[in-house]
């Protein structure tokens, strides 16, 4: 048995550990942006080498309890297993075929192997040989220098650091994936209506309106930036590979206030408190889930990746849809996920960082924040707007970019645009909270940006691109010296490397090493003045071309006025947005019926809410037409935006468009989806009439009448217990309100639900539709129809609030287009009454 045990070990090292370590050692990144610590990583590794071997060994001894033969059977089970997940990976890379034939291989493959096992004692004693892995592949692991110098930092002590005399404040923010694009208008100017306080603020500093950025992604950019060198192909932002930078040079004169988000430069012992207060058991935590998400791409065929959580856009928080939290009461334990991190709420984080001023001289405020970086889902106000946070329509995670369909990829611009928006609402605060403490004047501001973004059809979103390289090199730069009275316009062609240098003159302070940024400013003898250098470089003419292409592209979509309400005027028949209904001619289509997402939100609206469903999304039904619907969407009479309608991977015709703020009011809100005919200037509205689900009643505890759904016209909805399987898997507060989540699915006839309803104390209180990813429900019934069978019902605090509704009945329903329904099957932890 201990040889048994042994191979255990072995196995596990080539099928999870090996992997993961050699994924780690090519991202060192992960590990900086979870804080990996000691302990933690070496827990980590203890996870992967020895814990999920020893749970085997361990179940494998309980079995033995009941006799050796059963040992043995599960001892193979566990061999074909670790062998399936070691040959997969090779298969999907070296012989791609469909998916199913994949997973089919890699069991044969696996079970062959088992067999050879069994009979073959020389192929057990080269299992055996193999035992050294055990310490070569967390040697190999350790003793990577990049991971060595992560999880064993050097110790620097505040002697290291230099000599500095200056006492002004600094305020130094970089804002994460922001195109300078964004903010300027046709004149190459600030676009003041819709980014006031940017437009302030670059009255009242030197605006750099070339700069860019000498990296595209944030692991180079921000050591850059702090650094004043071009970093290295194979460095990491960790002060192992960045010994010199901003803070160790302000580190021995200036108190620390430092956010990293992604880097980890500022020494342990001036920023240690500023990291996530979480125990080596929740960071650890954090780790092996996000492993998970990353295990699971590796092991599984690109068919069945589409579900699992994106791992190609961040480096943590894979599976973090919305931030979540349990529902509160005995059951948290179980019927949640782990604690929230609070750098992971933007918002949160940047009210934090805000706090933390102070009207103290000598300190360094520094912040680099995931802003306006997706996920899109802040409105100007700051308000959220949705409930899915990731999905983006038209942008493909898999390959990093847009895909063809150009509304789509204008509705992402959109998005961003408008997450923008907030972004210059919380400079504004900034400003304000600086003027309040009385430290504006005497401060010196950086406001910068890592890099830009793209957003072209068939494009990458995060590459240069030769044919427009200005969507991702020229970003904001904005520094204000101390008392400076009046700002300027600096054209010079500058770098993101040069800020630090910069920043030096300004504070006169002397670096004590090389870089390569230049210095922009220079410091007048006699009065000790500050003002830009003239220009040393220009800016190349292909640069200026481009980036006029680009603004040419970006009013082409949403006007020139440059107001906010422009933002909303897109796609064709723009200039219907904001007319009210009555005005235009009218017709009704019969046939055709919309189904409208997130009901409820619009049946009781509160305005001081932190949510507004300002993302109107649904389905059409009967829409026979083979070419795309273009929709207007009204609220209470008035047309909010335009919409085109998209078949989506199951086949259904789906919208979705953002409204603004204004048009929704207190109470209840109006939704008509109506269709777009004729040229602009005759069209014609043909409303689209609705399934209001609401309105369903569930009837119980009439005699003689067996339990039934009545809807709003009478009609009876029969209860029939087996047409669908289902599970409704979780229930979790999130930032809208109560969230359900599950899948539901006709399996006998490879069918989804029509809608899925929530009923409290009877009435419907919300619905939605199958349209979440879930292989593992196609795979488990081997029924590729049954893809989309997961469903997310957010339910908002007005309708079941946090913590009173406990002891409310509230029961789901899954409904086919024939007019029948399911209950669905509920977790064992589920939080709520089924029955009076």
């Amino acid at each position: 048995m201990g040889i048994d045990i042994l191979h255990l070990f072995v196995l596990t090292g080539f099928a999870v550990a090996q992997p993961l370590f050699e994924v780690i050692s090519r991202n060192p990144e992960f590990l900086i942006a979870h804080h990996a610590e000691t302990a933690a990583t070496l827990f980590l590794a203890g996870i992967l080498m020895v814990a999920i071997p020893a749970v085997m060994a361990v179940m494998e001894g309980i079995f033995q309890l009941f006799g050796t033969r059963y040992r043995i059977v599960l001892h193979l089970v566990w061999i074909s297993l670790l062998t399936g997940l070691i040959v997969s990976p090779l298969l999907i890379r070296f012989l791609p075929l469909p998916g199913y034939t994949e997973v089919v291989c890699s069991m044969v493959t696996a079970v062959f192997f088992t067999v050879l096992y069994t009979r073959m004692k020389p192929l057990r004693w080269f299992v055996t040989s193999l035992v050294p892995v055990m310490l070569i592949f967390p040697g190999i692991f350790f003793l990577n220098p990049t991971v060595f110098g992560i999880v064993f930092p050097e110790k620097t002590t505040k002697g290291d650091y230099e000599n500095v005399q200056a006492k002004a404040p600094i305020i130094f923010i970089v804002f994460d994936e922001f195109p300078l694009i964004s903010l300027l208008d046709r004149d190459l100017n600030i676009d003041a209506n819709r980014y006031p306080f940017f437009a302030r603020f670059a009255k009242r500093s030197f605006w750099f309106r070339n700069a860019v950025t000498v990296r595209a992604g944030t692991e180079k950019a921000i050591p850059a930036i702090l650094t004043g060198i071009t970093p290295g192909a194979k460095t990491v932002p960790t002060l192992q590979d960045h010994p010199n930078n901003l803070f160790t040079l302000m580190g021995g004169a200036y108190a620390m206030e430092v956010f990293e988000t992604h880097s980890s430069l500022c020494p342990d012992s001036l920023c240690s408190r500023k990291v996530a207060p979480l125990t080596t058991f929740e960071r650890t935590q954090r780790m092996v889930w996000d492993l998970v998400a990353v295990y699971l791409h590796r092991i599984l065929p690109p068919e069945f990746r589409k579900g699992l959580p994106v791992v190609s856009q961040s480096w943590k928080g894979f599976w973090e849809n919305n931030p979540v939290v349990p529902l509160p009461g005995k059951r948290d334990k179980k019927a949640g996920t782990l604690p929230p991190d609070p750098k992971e709420n933007r918002l949160q984080l940047y009210t934090t960082f805000l706090d933390s001023i102070t009207d103290a001289d000598s300190t360094l405020y520094f912040l680099h924040i995931l802003l306006p970086h997706l996920p899109w889902e802040y409105l100007p106000s700051g308000k959220l707007y949705t409930t899915d946070r990731i999905t983006i329509p038209g942008l493909d995670y898999k390959r990093g970019g847009w895909n063809g369909d150009a509304f789509l990829v204008a509705q992402g611009y959109q998005r961003h645009l408008l997450q923008v928006a907030f972004v210059d609402h919380l400079l504004g605060a900034l400003v304000q909270r600086l003027e309040e403490k009385g430290i504006f004047d005497r401060s010196v501001i950086v406001i910068t940006a890592d890099h830009g973004a793209n957003f072209w059809p068939n494009r990458k979103r995060r590459d240069v691109l030769p044919d427009f390289p200005m969507d991702i090199r020229n970003i904001p730069l904005f520094i204000k010296v101390p008392e400076q009275r009046q700002g300027s316009i600096i054209d010079c062609y500058v770098k993101n490397i040069d800020i630090l240098p910069s920043l030096a003159e300004i504070l006169d302070i002397h670096l004590s090493w090389p870089v390569e940024g230049r210095v922009l400013f220079t410091r007048e003898p006699s009065t000790g003045k500050i003002e830009p250098v003239s220009c040393q470089e220009a800016v190349p003419p292909l640069y200026t071309a481009k980036r006029l292409e680009s603004l040419k592209y970006k009013y082409e979509l949403f006007g020139e006025k440059g107001s906010q309400v422009d933002l909303f005027r897109l796609g064709p028949y723009r200039n219907l947005v904001g007319r009210n209904v009555r005005e235009l001619e009218s017709g009704y289509q019969t046939e055709v019926h919309v189904q409208l997402d997130k009901e409820a939100f619009f049946e009781n609206l509160d305005l001081e809410s932190s949510f507004i469903p300002a993302l109107i999304s649904g389905r059409l039904h009967n829409a026979d037409s083979e070419d795309p619907y273009i929709l207007a969407v009204a609220v209470n009479k008035r047309i909010a935006g335009i919409a085109r309608t998209i078949k989506n991977d199951s086949g259904s015709r789906e919208f979705f468009v953002v409204v603004p703020e204004a048009v929704f009011v207190n109470g209840k809100n109006t939704i008509d989806v109506f269709r777009l005919q004729g040229l602009e200037k005759n069209v014609k509205l043909v409303a689209i009439e609705k399934y209001r689900r609401l309105g369903y009643r569930l009837v119980t505890g009439i005699p003689h009448q067996e339990q039934h759904i009545l809807t709003p016209d009478g009609q009876r909805i029969k209860i029939n217990p087996e047409l669908f399987q289902s599970h409704l898997e979780k229930v979790t507060i999130e930032k809208a309100g109560i969230c359900f989540r599950g899948w539901a699915a006709d399996v006998a006839g490879s069918a989804l639900p029509e809608s899925v309803i929530l009923f409290k104390d009877g009435f419907a209180i919300q619905s939605g539709r199958t349209d979440k990813y879930r292989p593992d429900v196609a795979r488990h019934f081997e029924k590729p129809k049954l893809m989309y069978s997961g469903f997310q019902l957010v339910v908002p605090f007005s309708v079941i609030s946090k913590n009173a509704d406990r002891e409310h009945v509230i029961r789901a329903f899954a409904l086919s287009a024939d007019g029948q329904a399911t209950e669905l099957n509920y977790a064992y932890e589920y939080p709520y009454k089924k029955s009076q």
